[in-house]
Parts: C-alpha cells; sequence; structure tokens
C-alpha cells in the first residue's frame, strides 16, 4: 500500500510538473504572439514608406511647377521606389516559406522561424532602403541639371551632390545585399527538428518555389535596371545607349510583384480549404506559365532594345534584309506577355474551385475579405499593364491608368500583412472586422481612383477651344471624387497599418 501511495505522489508530481511547463510553454507562446515580429516590422516600414511617397509625389504633381526641383526630386527617386514593392512581397514570402516548414497550425516564430541571421538582413534592407530614397531626393533637390543640360565644371554644390550620391551607392548596396540574403535564407530554410517528428519531412511547395524563383527575377532585373535611370547612374544627365537597355529589363518586370502576391495569397486559400475539409489543386502549367513567361519577355524586351539602338543610326539600306527582325521580336515578346496573363488567369480562377478529400466536387468555400481584395488588386493591376504593353505612345488617359495602378502590388502587400498577423497571433485566425472594413473601402477606393483618373484626363482643358460651363463643373466634380477617393485610399492604408499593430491574444 505505501508503494502504491508512493507511485501515486510521483504521477501527481509528473503531472504538475507536465502541467507547469504547458502553462510556462503557453504563457511564453502567449507573449510571442503579442510582439509583433521583425518580419512584420518591416513589412510595415515599406508600406508606409512607399504610402508616403506616392501621395507626396501626386501633390507635389497637382501643385508644383512642371518644371520643378521638387517634382524632378520626386521623379529621379521612382527607380528605388520601385525595389519597395518586390522588397514587401519577399518579406511576406519569408512568412510563408516559414510557416510551411513549421506546420499550418502554428506559429513559425515559435521554432525560431525565420532565422536570426534572415531577420538581421531584412531589417538591414529596410533601413538601407529608406536611407537610399532619403538621400537620392536630397542630391536631386539640392541639384537637378535641366534635361538635356551638359555636365558643369566642378564646384562646391557638385562636390556635395557627388557625397550625397555616393552615400546614396553605398546604401542601395547594403539594400540589396539584406534582399539577397534574404532570398537566400528562404531557399536553404531548414524544417524544425520537433515538427520532423511529428509530421515527418515536408518539402516546399511549388507554388512558393516558384515565388522564389520569380524574386531572384526581380532583384536581378532591378538591380540592372537601376544602371539605366538618367537620374541613377548619371546624376540626372542623359545616360548612354547602352545603358538604356538595362532600363528596359526593369520595366518588362512589372507584373512580377503582382504574381508573387497572387502566388502567396495561394499559399492562404489553400489554408482555408484544408481547414474546411476541402483541397485544392493548383494547375502547374499556369504557374510555370507565369514564371517563364516573365523571364522569356525580359529577354526579348532587352534584345528588341538592343536592336533598334544598333540600327537607329543605320542606313536604311543595310537592314532591309533584316526587316523581319523586329516584327519577330515584337510578335514573340507578344506571346510571351500572353502566357504570362493566361497564368495569372488560370490561378485566379482557381481559387473558386475546391475538392473534397473523397474527390468529388463541392461548392467553392466562401473567400475571406483580405484574399478577395487581393485578387482585386492584382486583376486591377493586370489591366494597367495591358494598357501599358499595348500602348506605344501612351497618351494622357493610358498614364493615368498606368499610374494609378503602380500602388496596387503595395496594397496586396498590406492585405496579406493582416492575414499573417492575425495566423501569428493565433493559426486561423481573421483580422479584426473593423480591419476588414478598412481593407475593403481600400480596394474599392483604389478602383474608384483609376476610374476618375482616367476620367478626368479625358475632361481635361483643351487650350484650342473654349470651355462650356457645365464641362467645368463636371471636371471639378471629377476631381474632387479623386481627390476625395485617393485620401479614402491613404487612410484606409494607414488605418489597416495600425490595426495590425494593435492584433494581440
Amino acid at each position: 500500500e505505501d508503494c502504491l501511495h508512493g507511485q501515486t505522489s510521483l504521477l501527481q508530481v509528473n503531472t504538475d510538473l507536465r502541467s507547469g511547463v504547458l502553462s510556462v510553454t503557453n504563457v511564453a507562446k502567449k507573449d510571442e504572439a503579442q510582439q509583433v515580429p521583425s518580419t512584420m516590422q518591416c513589412v510595415l516600414v515599406v508600406i508606409v514608406q512607399y504610402l508616403a511617397f506616392l501621395g507626396l509625389s501626386h501633390m507635389t504633381k497637382g501643385v508644383c511647377w512642371s518644371k520643378s526641383r521638387l517634382l524632378r526630386a520626386f521623379s529621379g527617386t521612382d527607380s528605388l521606389a520601385a525595389l519597395l514593392p518586390v522588397a514587401g512581397v519577399l518579406f511576406v514570402t519569408h512568412y510563408v516559406v516559414a510557416a510551411e516548414m513549421s506546420g499550418e497550425d502554428s506559429n513559425p516564430a515559435v521554432y525560431g522561424l525565420p532565422q536570426w541571421w534572415a531577420c538581421i538582413a531584412m531589417v538591414l534592407a529596410t533601413i538601407a532602403g529608406v536611407a537610399s530614397m532619403s538621400l537620392q531626393f536630397c542630391s536631386l533637390a539640392c541639384h537637378a541639371p535641366e534635361p538635356f543640360e551638359e555636365q558643369p565644371t566642378q564646384n562646391g554644390r557638385t562636390m556635395v551632390f557627388g557625397c550625397f550620391q555616393g552615400c546614396r551607392w553605398l546604401a542601395t548596396a547594403f539594400q540589396f545585399i539584406g534582399l539577397s540574403t534574404a532570398v537566400a535564407a528562404a531557399l536553404f530554410m531548414q524544417q524544425p527538428f520537433d515538427v520532423w517528428l511529428d509530421n515527418g519531412r515536408v518539402w516546399l511547395s511549388f507554388v512558393s518555389t516558384c515565388t522564389l524563383g520569380v524574386l531572384v527575377q526581380l532583384l536581378f532585373f532591378h538591380g540592372i535596371g537601376l544602371l539605366g535611370a538618367d537620374e541613377i547612374v548619371n546624376g540626372g544627365y542623359p545616360a548612354g545607349a547602352p545603358i538604356k537597355i538595362t532600363a528596359v529589363a526593369a520595366k518588362a518586370q512589372a507584373l512580377g510583384p503582382t504574381v508573387c502576391v497572387l502566388f502567396s495569397a495561394a499559399h492562404f486559400r489553400l489554408f482555408d480549404m484544408k481547414r474546411q475539409g476541402n483541397t485544392i489543386q493548383w494547375p502547374e502549367a499556369f504557374v510555370y506559365a507565369c514564371v517563364y513567361g516573365l523571364l522569356a519577355r525580359t529577354f526579348l524586351a532587352c534584345t528588341m532594345a538592343a536592336w533598334s539602338n544598333r540600327t537607329a543610326d543605320a542606313p536604311h539600306e543595310d537592314h532591309q534584309g533584316w526587316r523581319c527582325v523586329p516584327l519577330v521580336l515584337r510578335t514573340s515578346e507578344l506571346l510571351a506577355f500572353l502566357a504570362v496573363l493566361v497564368g495569372i488567369v488560370g490561378v485566379v480562377t482557381s481559387f473558386f474551385y475546391a475538392r473534397r478529400s473523397d474527390g468529388w466536387h463541392v461548392i467553392t468555400p466562401p473567400m475571406s475579405c483580405s484574399l478577395a481584395c487581393v485578387l482585386t488588386m492584382v486583376v486591377q493591376h493586370t489591366v494597367a499593364q495591358i494598357v501599358a504593353f499595348f500602348s506605344r505612345s501612351p497618351s494622357a488617359t493610358d498614364q493615368a491608368l498606368i499610374e494609378t495602378g503602380s500602388v496596387c502590388p503595395m496594397l496586396g502587400v498590406l492585405f496579406l500583412a493582416t492575414l499573417i498577423r492575425a495566423c501569428q497571433v493565433s493559426p486561423g485566425a481573421l483580422p479584426q472586422v473593423w480591419v476588414q472594413t478598412c481593407t475593403r473601402a481600400c480596394a474599392l477606393a483604389s478602383l474608384l481612383n483609376m476610374f476618375f483618373a482616367a476620367l478626368s484626363t479625358r475632361l481635361a482643358k483643351n487650350e484650342d477651344h473654349e470651355e462650356g460651363r457645365g464641362r467645368a463643373c463636371l471636371r471639378l466634380g471629377v476631381g474632387c471624387c479623386r481627390a476625395g477617393f485617393a485620401t479614402l485610399l491613404g487612410t484606409s492604408a494607414l488605418s489597416i497599418v495600425c490595426g495590425i499593430g494593435s492584433m494581440s491574444v
């Protein structure tokens, strides 16, 4: 009886110890969930930086003179701002890879994912991005040359400009080092040992693998694209024709961030399906069409630009036998672009199909608000890029559509960030109701802002004809609507950022 009593007491002690360990573990997980990880902080900083830059840039265009130095400083920083959506998508993809490696029902931070050195690399890239854009803007605001102006002789102002540019080049180098290190960390991320013991070996999904492949393309071509920007490589003075080819490569990758946002959204859609007892099969052909179509279009666009530079100054008789080369290159580029479009449409369509585990088709489960808004941004930006591709010399309406659509990839990153933060707090959770309302308002404001921007260019005042009172009132009303929806977009986006920071258990 004493032995049995001793065994019972030992079991009670073991139970108490286990419950104590579990309670301590639960408290640690709760504290971990309440803290905003460094990855999410980097995402929020990049989003706020990009939205602030776009907002100030559009305000400057509406207020300042067309040849204002401040306006040219904003336009000279556009090539650096185009790298921010790539950084945001990379940080989001890092969480997706960590979530796949650590299991769907757990917080990757509990297992120490992403790696500590990857977090340092992302923080370095974020700080360096802020520094490079600030230095570039200050250098051009202090000394912005006139178009086609010859480079002046050395003086004190030029030396200050050179110091700014040297520091900016150094910050950009650190930014690319940080982003490249983050990509390498995602590629070589290892599965936690505890997860391997419980679930066996988990391999990275092919959608995430393709996302990382597109990110490698984006970093490479945006890196060489910076060499083709006049404001970057030559301080605002016209660059040579060979350098211009590198700028074409970066423009051909304009749909890359949107494709990465779409692939990252596929991860959360698959998670929703599995929680409801359904599965979804992502068509590999459409995913590969996006990846290889982007790569093929970039190489064809660079080849086309190189051929145009070669034959621009040559006599007409020297290339009569090669007259079909531009047509072949343009047709091939069109086919590559259509492959990307078909891939995007195929992946978006797959969001609306589901299967049960027994193989029968079922009614598609409802999609979360954030994912629906992400798909809206993907479609909107795709339409803007279609207009940009088929317009050789964009009109004012086409230019308005392209400019207003440029914010869509970053808004997609913002909407995915709400889901990521909710999953970090509690796996399978959704953002607050008011955050979802702001998400809908932001997506709707983006669509209406694009519509009224295109309409305002059609109603622009013509100096050759006298404008009637009715048309002037209509133009004023459209302008006020555009300003109102642009304000709603910015306000709702910043509210979402505050909502992400305030999420807790």
